[in-house]
């Protein structure tokens, strides 16, 4: 097993861990959950399939828009990902 598939694999581990952990010492529960995101943020870094690059994007800006914003008309981000790979296809 190589070092980048253990890297990947120990991954979500280690967000259980940390979210756990910042839950139960701070009770920050709901905006920690962001602390997910680095399970495919980890797995496209080391296997580069760019275009699943853009659909992550895609939730990172509504996740850091629906928090400081609003989440009802941020939505509409989700329905540039179908045309998006319409048109890289």
């Amino acid at each position: 097993m190589s070092v980048r598939a253990k890297i990947i694999a120990i991954t979500p581990f280690l967000c259980v861990i940390a979210y756990l952990l910042i839950g139960y010492i701070s009770g920050v529960w709901f905006p920690t959950l962001s602390i997910f995101l680095a399970i495919p943020f980890v797995s496209i870094l080391f296997n580069k399939p760019l275009k699943y690059i853009y659909p992550l994007l895609c939730i990172i800006i509504y996740i850091v828009l629906g928090f400081a914003w609003c989440w009802h008309p941020t939505w509409i981000i989700f329905l540039t990902i179908p045309i998006y790979f319409i048109l890289i296809s």
